[in-house]
């Protein structure tokens, strides 16, 4: 069984879609307040390390000005995405560790690697 603690689910908009990115301004007691950057490159937080169901990994810290994470790019956010999501479906993101988080679809994968 999972530690429901250390799991928040996010859910995808249109804009999501079109821009690469997904809100995690709600969900922000997930991470640590060091990953927390602000409005530009030069004022980054520490890096998160993101896993993905799709055996993808990336870093990224969150822009804090905009509560989304900032590598919205190629091996990114929009690698994440690409031909996955509709409007209304879910993200699940999964603290493994402080700087350490899994991303998935579903809640399947989270269940089997960290239940």
């Amino acid at each position: 069984m999972i530690d429901e603690s250390k799991l928040r689910k996010i859910q995808i908009t249109e804009g999501s879609l079109a821009n690469n990115y997904f809100n995690v301004a709600t969900i922000l007691d997930l991470f640590p307040s060091g990953a927390i950057g602000g409005s530009s490159k030069a004022s980054e937080g520490r890096q998160l390390y993101i896993l993905t169901d799709m055996g993808q990994r990336f870093r990224t810290d969150i822009a804090g000005d905009k509560g989304v994470f900032r590598n919205r790019g190629e091996g990114g956010v929009a690698d994440f995405f690409r031909g996955r999501f509709v409007d209304g479906d879910t993200v699940y993101i999964y603290r493994i560790s402080d700087y350490e988080y899994f991303l998935s679809k579903t809640m399947d994968l989270i269940e089997a690697k960290y239940g």
